[in-house]
């Protein structure tokens, strides 16, 4: 999921402030926002996908959350 978060670059005159933070942390949870909500209905109800031993299987998308503190991070 990182990969598909954009790049907001932090620019000198911005570093450290707290709207960059803001900006930032709103592009960051816009994009996340996205991307759960078109995994929504498949979590729900399955998809079926061709695999590669041509087997029908009905997959069940879900995101693993590793949950740190942001000091860890």
């Amino acid at each position: 999921i990182i990969g598909w978060l954009p790049i907001v670059n932090e620019t000198v005159e911005h570093s450290g402030k707290h709207s960059w933070a803001n900006h930032h942390w709103t592009v960051w949870h816009t994009v996340m926002s996205h991307v759960l909500e078109s995994l929504a209905g498949p979590a729900t109800t399955g998809e079926w996908f061709e695999c590669g031993d041509e087997i029908n299987r009905q997959l069940f998308p879900s995101i693993l959350i590793h949950s740190v503190d942001y000091k860890e991070q």
